[in-house]
């Protein structure tokens, strides 16, 4: 199982952990939550970064292909042009289409 935590979360969990309990198991998690910590952080390289932004840009473009094309096809159609028409003939989240209102505004 994977959960994942802000760091304030985890410092509140490991405070807990000593509050309630001053045994080897409770230090022992203690411990290996700080290791995950870690090994978590260090994980996080430059080639990832680039790698998500690059993923996240081509997503992002992705969209923007399917907003242009459903523009395209209410207009053909008469209807009018919202976010929600949009996210609706496009395929994509309501969100999504918010993130790119302007874009929207721009092209109709």
């Amino acid at each position: 199982m994977r959960i994942t935590l802000t760091r304030k979360e985890l410092e509140a969990l490991v405070l807990l952990l000593y509050e309630v309990e001053h045994n080897k198991n409770a230090t022992e998690l203690i411990e290996k939550l700080c290791k995950e910590e870690e090994r978590y952080l260090k994980s996080i390289t430059t080639k990832k970064r680039n790698a998500t932004k690059n993923a996240n840009k081509a997503r992002s473009q992705k969209s923007l292909k399917a907003i242009k094309k459903a523009i395209t096809i209410l207009k053909k159609d008469n209807k009018k042009i919202t976010c929600y028409s949009i996210s609706k003939a496009a395929n994509i989240s309501y969100t999504t289409a918010r993130r790119h209102e302007e874009f929207i505004i721009e092209h109709s």
